[in-house]
């Protein structure tokens, strides 16, 4: 059987999702002053107006989807913190049971 010899930090986890949450969240607010949804009422009527418009529309899809793929790898390292949590505090309970409290 192959020992292991690692121990996870899960508060440096919990660290790294909350500050990449934070990015996701300045990203998300980046993107919204960056459509290009002017464009079109500036140019009402031309070929440009409806390109621009078709533009913004698959800019905030995308934007929503980079932010939704950012704060969904926030939570999923959330979720593996908490695991660690879990199995390390299960780990302590039973080494406990079986010492008895000493």
């Amino acid at each position: 059987m192959r020992k292991v010899d690692y121990k996870v930090d899960w508060a440096v986890l919990r660290q790294a999702s909350a500050r990449i949450d934070a990015i996701a969240q300045g990203a998300a607010s980046a993107m919204t002053s960056m459509r290009l949804d002017k464009v079109a009422t500036a140019l009402p009527g031309s070929l440009s107006a409806g390109r621009a418009a078709a533009l913004d529309g698959q800019f905030v899809d995308d934007a929503r989807a980079l932010t939704e793929s950012v704060r969904g790898h926030a939570d999923q390292l959330e979720s593996t913190a908490e695991s660690y949590a879990q199995a390390e505090e299960r780990a302590r309970q039973l080494v406990e049971q079986f010492y008895g409290g000493l």
